[in-house]
């Protein structure tokens, strides 16, 4: 029974995301991209900027860049594309509405197969801390796997992040994504 589950989950024709084992690298890499050689540019902002540096060759610390399409499946695997579109009534208090969004998604696992990407990005930095940056924030100082999951899924559910997820329902648009940069975080020693 798991294999089969396994083998429909890979299935591109399955309305269930996720992946197998066997396709998992593959995966990875269209997920999360060293920085340097990210598929990301000027609309990514401080990534876009960070990446460009990384590529030509400054001395950038190492970071892994949490695509868009990542981004996009962890819309989906959380259901918050599901909700906010079910959601657009233009009157609704988008404040009260952010709010409730944050507190109910923070609340909840990430899907395993992207908690997997995830921490493996974590993971492949080795090192002691790292910073989490997106549009708009940034989270330092965190020494930890969950401590710097954390991050990412706040910033996935950004205040202003998810304004825009309203707006772009309420216009019948698609939703919008980002790609998050973890990065080795390089203290300055004083002293």
């Amino acid at each position: 029974m798991n294999e089969k589950r396994r083998r429909d989950r890979s299935d591109p024709s399955s309305n269930e995301p996720g992946f197998d084992e066997d396709n998992l690298q593959n995966v990875s890499d269209a997920l999360v991209q060293s920085l340097g050689e990210a598929d990301c540019g000027a609309e990514d902002a401080r990534i876009g900027f960070l990446n460009l540096m990384a590529g030509s060759g400054d001395s950038v610390p190492e970071g892994r860049v949490l695509t868009r399409e990542l981004h996009r499946r962890f819309l989906e695997t959380s259901g918050l594309a599901r909700v906010i579109r079910s959601s657009t009534i233009a009157s609704e208090d988008t404040r009260r509405r952010v709010r409730e969004l944050q507190r109910d998604l923070r609340e909840r696992p990430l899907d395993a197969d992207i908690n997997r990407v995830v921490c493996n990005a974590i993971l492949a930095l080795n090192a002691r801390t790292v910073i989490v940056i997106s549009e708009g924030v940034s989270y330092s100082g965190l020494g930890s796997i969950p401590q710097a999951r954390e991050a990412v899924v706040k910033a996935w559910l950004s205040a202003d992040g998810l304004k825009q997820h309203i707006q772009a329902a309420r216009n019948g648009e698609q939703l919008p994504t980002w790609a998050v940069l973890v990065q080795r975080e390089v203290r300055e020693i004083t002293g």
